[in-house]
C-alpha cells in the first residue's frame, strides 16, 4: 500500500510539474506519431503489421511494456521481427517524462 501511495505521489508531482494532464497529453501527441505508423492514429492497432491496439489499455501496462521493450526484456528473439522493430522504436524514447507523455496521450484515446 505504501508503494502505491509513493507511486501516486510521483505521478501527481509529474503532472504538477508539467502543468497538468491536458498538457502532458498534448506533449505526447507529437511523440505518438511514430507509434501511429503501426498502431494507428486512434490507437486501434493494425492487424496487417501485427500491431495491437494500445487504446483502452491501462496506463501502468503501457508504461511497463515501453520500459520492457527499451530494456530488452521483451522481443529480442531472433524470429520476432515485429518485437525487434518495437524494441528499436522505443529506443527513441529518451526519458521517463517522454514515456509519461506518450502513455497519457494513448490513454486519452478511448
Amino acid at each position: 500500500m505504501r508503494i502505491l501511495a509513493i507511486f501516486g505521489l510521483g505521478i501527481g508531482l509529474l503532472l504538477a510539474a508539467t502543468g497538468g494532464l491536458a498538457q502532458v497529453v498534448a506533449h505526447g501527441a507529437p511523440d505518438y506519431k511514430l507509434c501511429a505508423s503501426c498502431h494507428d492514429f486512434k490507437g486501434e492497432g493494425k492487424e496487417l503489421v501485427n500491431a495491437p491496439a494500445p487504446a483502452g489499455q491501462q496506463d501502468w501496462y503501457l508504461r511497463r511494456q515501453i520500459q520492457n521493450f527499451r530494456a530488452g526484456v521483451r522481443s529480442y528473439a531472433a524470429d520476432d521481427a515485429h518485437g525487434i522493430a518495437m524494441a528499436l522504436m522505443t529506443k527513441g524514447i529518451t526519458s521517463a517524462t517522454e514515456i509519461a507523455d506518450i502513455v497519457a496521450y494513448i490513454t486519452s484515446l478511448r
